[in-house]
């Protein structure tokens, strides 16, 4: 299927079509060349002399990798460091380095003389950093020089930082070693590099398990060589995988040639074949333990225990640290073995005598420094994981969705506006229903390049790439795509980068890819850089303080925002508030932090719009006019928000002729101004909000609106914590650098705060005045906000004291500031409310309910319908599970999309459910989206994943968890099986549930306690519906069943 050419891996001749049909599956399309190439590594095992299978060891398309090039620094000082653990007592027992530099090669080997505990565990490590660190810099040319640090794998650096974390008051030198080993090249340099990883990511070797004694070997590396035969030494266990079989001459069949031989011996002609799959790496503990004299042969052994420990019988310390030394020389073969390395990886000299000294005591970073490493962490991930897409050629990065191929057919130089058709990378047009898989939608910010390079022919390098024309996508329409092409470029920034500005040309091909730049990250790290004045922060910083209640509030005007509950209670009749709204929105006005928890459908725009109304009535004064600033993470959610403030103070100016006293509490509203901060300003808003432009309207500039805006006795501004931030520079600074001390916001509302960070949120409060408020409104239940580094893996010893992951939501829930949940869903069911509470909101202390008992409408009878839709859509029962016993599906499953399109026509016809108000489909996978959506071009804009579908909602929600096959099921159980997914899926319908799933979902058990409770919901929820059998049969030739709560 490919063939290697001089530019690398290209299809073979006469297999393009081959290759397309294969490359539309899921899991091969874009890793295919990869794929192709290790099945040639492994076949050529097999197939030798003249008749032998074309392979090259390095995989080209890989990456360049995490190790440093020597040859850009000569004097680099290598550390290969290996680390033995007791699985049993959970201790090191071992620890060995081979420390490289221009001068010498030197090992430290340090080993315990009995089973370890504790405090031998502390004596190890002591003794073995004690002679590390000084040999680290008797290698070196100098005191000064780059370091970098080598293992095999990521589990011997797991078992070195928990043994190091165990003793960080033993030795200074210690959690010095610590912070080291957890350096990251986004915050300072790259320091370690895992050569298993290399190898499996750019090396081909073959069919091998990649533990660290097969691919040495597989490397070139001979075990034979040194003072102990190593093979011979340790074969149980360890050499003892992989038999010598020949071909025989005649039948062509491979024969058992030698049994009992080991990797190393020469295979004069055969085949050396795996026998036995060993993937660890560790030594097999038992020779330590015979080492120590714990594991000895008697007469009363029984044989069968004999013949399990016999291999291991006569081992020593010393044979073990020869075993140690072979280890180190093959991890330095390894690392030599690879020819090309990454010159762009920057190494900064080390002071050589001071790795014993720590730069910083994790427990006095700030929380600004932890939020500003946080962002440009989150980054330089996602700056990495582009990247790699980017090196794909783009015919593979199309297969993925993320990216589109066109052809531009027109251009506008004067309205910079460009027209383009979907098209294959050889140009030919794809029609309407084949460009479903894209990501592209409406409003997305990409960067447009040539499909190849005008004078090399080649495809645009990864950097190029990031370095295009930024376009907006104005329109999509079939299979035409319309461009607005922006002039911006940047400089001097660590977010944003400088981009091109060619203008496309008619019939040339061109790649549209997302966006690498983030226009809001340098806003947010200034917010952090000069934190030291924003009031959230310290309250962060001092929660103590932040808990104190605001002085000089007079009791009449906290009497003042009671009324003002009360008047909205009455607003609201015949229904009222609940009591819990009338709380948020009459008390907790002396708290500096609010956190109010909004559980779906409770209503917490509605309690937001009068809580904002409630403190400016109460709170404004004629000498001092109340401002709020209402930020958001969208400019979507902004406006439902600013939507809900303008129609509360409607509702409560009604009631102004109802008492004198109505009309003395509610007179100002009339003087209250509501604004949306804009990017232009004829942007359509509802009416009562007026659009504000960062640059000024019209001929009113920039500082000129703003003194109106600060001369407006109620005023709301409402926007993206970016777009607040732009209006204050233009307008108050003038253009000029931001005065971060002053302040101009009495109160300020983050809505879905639980989907912002902290760096962002405090952005929103730069402005807020310290004797002001912040209310964050959110629900730690369901989505969080999307982050691309793995931090629940991160190691980085200041994690331990700051959370710089958590959304700000959770992190003022965890430090306990004052809180205030909503209880009632005015949406979902009852029946949906209290499956949540129980097994949800309970946790929490949240009283969830609903006394929504509406339901479909029946079907009627007259009709003849299969009688499992029949029960599925009975309206007794708004929570029901189907279940199917189909096993084969992993991102899309037609059986399950037949059974929702069958659902779907019924509720259609019959029930007279649209695609606006009447049902939506909330499905994991985009596959299943689009599989969704040609089945049902009528409710296409139903249909959409969890993230998309959060804050929709519909009469019918159908769940399709798509996924059948166990073992998929298992390897993304813990995107699946995520309960705060679940729980926005199931809380979205206003009448019904379904859900469908396959009883691979409901069976799957994962490893790990965590992983079991994270999915425990799916078991839950299957327990409950055990006993409510509503039909059961066969459908298209899987079991069936259909069950309610």
């Amino acid at each position: 299927m490919i063939t290697y050419t001089a530019r690398g891996v290209e299809t073979a001749p006469g297999c393009d079509a081959e290759v397309a049909r294969i490359s539309e599956h899921w899991a091969l399309g874009a890793r295919l060349p990869t794929l192709a190439q290790r099945a040639r590594a492994a076949l050529a095992q097999f197939v030798k002399g003249e008749k032998g299978v074309e392979h090259r060891r390095t995989l080209y398309g890989s990456h360049w990798g995490s190790l440093p090039d020597t040859n850009s620094y000569p004097d680099l000082v290598k550390v290969f460091v290996d680390a033995q653990r007791d699985h049993i007592q959970d201790r090191l027992y071992m620890l060995a380095a081979s420390v490289v530099g221009p001068r010498w090669v030197v090992n430290v080997i340090e080993m315990a003389d009995v089973v370890p505990d504790l405090e031998s565990e502390q004596r190890l490590l002591i003794g073995w950093l004690q002679k590390l660190l000084p040999v680290v810099k008797h290698v070196a040319d100098s005191s000064e020089a780059p370091l970098h640090v080598y293992l095999f794998d990521c589990r011997g650096q797991r078992a070195l930082l928990d043994a190091l974390a165990r003793h960080f008051d033993a030795l200074c030198g210690i959690p010095a070693f610590y912070d080291l080993l957890t350096s990251t090249p986004a915050l300072t340099q790259s320091m370690i590099s895992f050569l298993g990883d290399e190898v499996s990511e750019r090396q081909n070797l073959g069919a091998i398990c990649h533990n660290l004694y097969e691919v040495a070997a597989a490397m070139g590396f001979k075990w034979r060589d040194g003072e102990v035969n190593v093979p011979t030494k340790f074969r149980s266990h360890v050499f003892d995988n992989r038999r010598l079989y020949r071909r025989d001459a005649v039948s062509g069949q491979l024969n058992l040639e030698l049994e009992g031989a080991s990797v190393g011996a020469g295979a004069g002609g055969g085949v050396w074949i795996e026998s036995a799959a060993r993937f660890s790496t560790q030594i097999p503990l038992e020779y330590a333990y015979a080492a120590w004299g714990e594991l000895q042969d008697s007469p009363t052994v029984k044989p069968d225990a004999r013949a399990q420990m016999v291999g291991f019988l006569g081992t020593t310390v010393d044979d073990i640290k020869a075993l140690a030394s072979a280890r180190l020389a093959a991890l330095r073969h390894i690392e030599a073995a690879f020819r090309y390395k990454n010159r762009q990886i920057e190494k900064q000299p080390l002071t050589l005598h001071r790795l014993d000294e720590v730069a910083m005591d994790p427990s006095t970073v700030p929380l600004r420094r932890s939020l500003e490493d946080f962002l440009r962490l989150e980054h330089y991930a996602r700056l990495q994981e582009q990247l790699l897409h980017f090196a794909l050629p783009p015919e593979l990065r199309a297969q993925t969705g993320r990216t589109a191929i066109m052809r531009c057919e027109s251009y506008d130089k004067d309205a910079k506006r460009a027209e383009f058709t979907f098209t294959d990378i050889d140009g030919h047009p794809l029609a309407a229903t084949q460009t479903g898989t894209g990501r592209l939608r409406e409003g997305d910010w990409m960067t447009l390049n040539p499909v190849a390079d005008g004078e090399t022919g080649e495809p645009p390098t990864g950097k190029r790439i990031v370095y295009g024309r930024l376009c907006v996508v104005e329109e999509i329409v079939g299979a035409r795509v319309s461009l607005k092409l922006l002039a911006m470029s940047f400089k001097n920034s660590r977010f944003r980068f400088g981009h091109r500005m060619f203008d496309p040309e008619q019939n040339l091909l061109y790649t549209v890819d997302e966006m690498v730049d983030d226009l809001n990250a340098d806003k947010f790290l200034a917010a952090c850089q000069h934190a030291e004045t924003n009031h959230l922060y310290q309250w962060l910083e001092n929660p103590a303080h932040g808990k104190t209640p605001r002085s000089g509030i007079r009791p009449s005007r906290l009497r003042m925002a009671e009324q003002v509950a009360d008047l909205a209670h009455e607003a609201q009749a015949p229904h009222g508030l609940t009591s819990a709204q009338r709380l948020v929105i009459g008390g907790h006005v002396t708290d500096r932090v609010l956190v109010l928890q909004g559980p779906p459908g409770t209503g917490k725009s509605h309690t937001l719009g009068f809580a904002t109304l409630a403190r400016a009535l109460a709170l404004a004064t004629p000498a001092r006019p109340f401002r709020v600033a209402v930020c958001t993470r969208t400019h979507a959610a902004s406006l439902v928000a600013l939507e809900s403030i303008v129609s509360r103070s409607k509702s409560l100016l009604a009631k102004r002729a109802d008492s004198d006293e109505n009309r003395a509490n509610v007179e100002q509203l009339a003087q209250l101004k509501v604004f949306k901060v804009c990017n232009d300003a004829d942007d359509c808003l509802p009416g009562g909000i007026e659009p504000l432009v960062a640059d000024g309207r019209g001929r009113m500039k920039a500082p000129e609106q703003w003194e109106r805006l600060m001369r407006e006795s109620l005023v709301v501004v409402g926007g993206t914590p970016g777009g607040i931030y732009n209006l204050v520079k233009r307008g108050a600074m003038k253009g000029k650098g931001i005065a971060w001390s002053e302040k101009y916001f009495d109160l300020v509302l983050v809505d879905e705060a639980s989907q912002m960070g902290q760096a962002e949120a405090l952005l929103a409060a730069a402005f807020l005045r310290e004797d002001g408020q912040f209310i964050a409104i959110g629900d730690h239940r369901q989505m969080p906000p999307i982050l691309a580094h793995a931090w629940d893996q991160d190691s980085r010893r200041e994690l331990d004291y700051v959370r710089p992951h958590l959304s700000i939501f959770e992190l003022l829930r965890e430090l306990n500031f004052a809180s205030a949940a909503l209880d009632e869903s005015f949406r979902i069911p009852a029946e949906v409310a209290d499956f949540l509470c129980r097994h949800v909101y309970a946790t929490d202390g949240v009283n969830f309910h609903s006394h929504n008992r509406t339901r479909l409408a029946p079907l009627d009878a007259a009709h003849e319908l299969p009688a499992w839709i029949g029960a599925a859509l009975d309206p007794a029962h708004p929570l029901v599970v189907i279940e199917h016993a189909e096993t084969g599906s992993q991102q899309s499953n037609e059986f399950e999309a037949e059974l929702l399109t069958e659902l779907v026509h019924v509720a259609g016809e019959h029930l007279g459910l649209d695609a606006e108000h009447g049902l939506g489909i909330v499905v994991p996978h985009r596959g299943q989206k689009f599989l969704l959506r040609e089945l049902l071009p009528a409710y296409a804009e139903a249909i959409d994943t969890v993230e998309r579908f959060q804050g929709g909602e519909r009469d019918l929600i159908i769940v399709s968890a798509t996924v059948s096959d166990r073992e998929y099921a298992a390897a993304e159980s813990d995107f699946l099986l995520e309960p705060r997914r679940f729980t926005v899926a199931v809380s979205r319908p206003k009448r019904k549930v379904i859900v469908v799933a396959s009883r691979a979902v409901f069976d799957l058990m994962p490893s790990d306690l965590d992983a079991y409770e994270r999915g425990s919901l799916w078991k839950r929820l299957r327990h409950e519906v055990e006993q409510r059998v509503l039909w059961q049969g066969e459908i298209k030739g899987h079991a069936v069943s259909v069950r309610a709560v």
